[in-house]
């Protein structure tokens, strides 16, 4: 078994379900210690509970679980610190947070777009500024974000959710050009539709079940999570050493162009 994370710590949002759930078990099955967060902490500390129980290593416990609204700027000093009170540091940040609002334009409200752009926006942003700094103070690092093939491509009915990830692609490429001096990678994974319980909210737009969907793609088929975890663990370890600004598409060559439809 690879252990290319070993002696990592690395720092997961919206790491109780979905992408990040697959993530965060990766990164702990490749030797990585994990802080864990999400908006609901319950699911972070059921996660937390079983990774740890399944580690017989004599290192103790690998996993710790806190709720965090990344939205929250308040919020994110008070995780980092717990973090940095349990494992000393933190070698990889992991924004993957994010919410979708399924809406045509006529019915998306203002608020539709507030919290969009808060959660996987201005989310992103807040970890990167509350991070950075301890990683310029040990240094360097690794940050992954999450993306999306519809930042480059575009999607009916999710026209905010695909702006939301375009922002975050600028954002990282941008991030990428000003922390390289300190050694401190920043990359990002643009996924495309995977077995989640986001893409099923995907499919029921256009009266779809997800294997429909996933069928539709070039590929033929949905991703597993643990596919898109592939790509983040590789960007975060040492082996992606001169991969900077980049971002690597897991879309199954939806954004490629060899289909004339969109992927919902």
């Amino acid at each position: 078994m690879s252990h290319e994370l070993a002696k990592k710590v690395a720092f997961i949002t919206g790491a109780g379900a979905g992408l990040g759930r697959g993530i965060s078990e990766l990164c702990f099955e490749r030797g990585c210690s994990v802080f864990l967060a999400d908006v609901n902490g319950a699911s972070v500390e059921e996660l937390a509970a079983m990774l740890n129980a399944g580690n017989h290593a004599v290192e103790g416990q690998r996993a710790v679980a806190a709720a965090l609204d990344v939205s929250n700027e308040q919020q994110w000093p008070t995780v980092v610190d717990a973090c940095k009170s349990a494992f000393g540091r933190i070698d990889v940040l992991v924004c993957n947070a994010g919410i979708m609002i399924t809406s045509d334009l006529e019915r998306t409200t203002l608020d539709n777009w507030n919290k969009t752009m808060n959660v996987n926006a201005l989310g992103v942003f807040l970890g990167n500024h509350a991070v950075a700094p301890l990683m310029k103070a040990q240094g360097g690092g690794s940050i992954v974000c999450t993306a999306l093939m519809c930042a480059v491509r575009g999607c009916s009915q999710i026209a905010v959710y695909c702006a939301s990830k375009g922002a975050v692609r600028m954002l990282c490429k941008s991030l990428a050009m000003e922390l390289i001096p300190f050694n401190i990678r920043v990359n990002t994974v643009s996924p495309g539709t995977s077995d989640t319980a986001m893409n099923e909210r995907l499919a029921d737009l256009t009266h779809q079940t997800p294997e429909m969907v996933g069928e539709a793609s070039p590929i033929g088929r949905l991703a597993q999570p643990r596919e898109i975890a592939e790509a983040v663990v590789f960007l975060a370890s040492d082996r992606a050493s001169y991969m900077v600004g980049a971002d690597v598409a897991v879309d199954g060559a939806i954004t490629c162009g060899l289909t004339g439809s969109s992927p919902v």
